[in-house]
Order: structure tokens, then C-alpha cells, then sequence
């Protein structure tokens, strides 16, 4: 059974608006937009929304490199059963140090 090119790219279409529905990326504003089929929605962009730059959030959040003395890089290529518990002891420290800070404040305003 031959099937033409133009089945071919119908079938395609079809499958990606299927796909997009499903994964919540599809709406009814954006199948106005032409080209909303082959754009990147923000929910498939893992650079700049992905895992990586989560996890390098919460690193610098916690103020780990500085703390650690270890670099970005080395702690994110830490395996994440040594990482995790890095991460909730630096965060306790950074907000022990944030409450403190916030009392210290206080007690120069009274």
C-alpha cells in the first residue's frame, strides 16, 4: 500500500496536535497562529525551564558554592543522593541567617 506525501504530512499534523493536546501545550488561542504546530511552547523548552536550571537554582539559592567552596559545576555533577542533603543543610543555614538578619533589623527599628 503506497501512501502520497500529502497523507504522510496530514498524519504528522495530526499526531503533533494530538501530542500537544495530551502534553497541555495545544490551545484553542495558539491554533490560530499557523505556525503554533512546529513553535517550541514554553512546557517542552528544558534549557532555560528545564531540570538543569531548576536544580542550579536551588544550588545558588541555597548559597551552596560559597559555602561549600565548591564550584557550580562540581556540585552539579554530584550524584544526587550526596547532593540533596547538601542542599536542606545549606538551606537551613541561609534561612537561620535570613531570620536572624530579619531580628537583628527589628530590634534596630525599636
Amino acid at each position: 500500500m503506497h501512501v502520497s506525501n500529502q497523507s504522510q504530512l496530514s498524519a504528522t499534523l495530526l499526531l503533533r496536535e494530538a501530542y500537544d493536546c495530551t502534553f497541555g501545550i495545544y490551545s484553542e488561542e495558539e491554533a490560530k497562529n499557523p505556525m503554533s504546530v512546529m513553535k517550541m511552547h514554553p512546557h517542552e523548552d528544558f534549557i532555560t525551564d528545564g531540570s538543569v536550571m531548576v536544580l542550579m537554582n536551588r544550588i545558588v539559592a541555597a548559597k551552596l558554592p560559597s559555602i561549600t567552596g565548591m564550584s557550580l559545576v562540581d556540585l552539579m555533577e554530584m550524584p544526587p543522593s550526596l547532593l540533596e542533603p547538601l542542599l536542606k543543610m545549606a538551606n537551613k543555614k541561609v534561612e537561620g541567617e535570613a531570620r536572624a538578619a530579619d531580628e537583628l533589623l527589628s530590634d534596630l527599628e525599636d
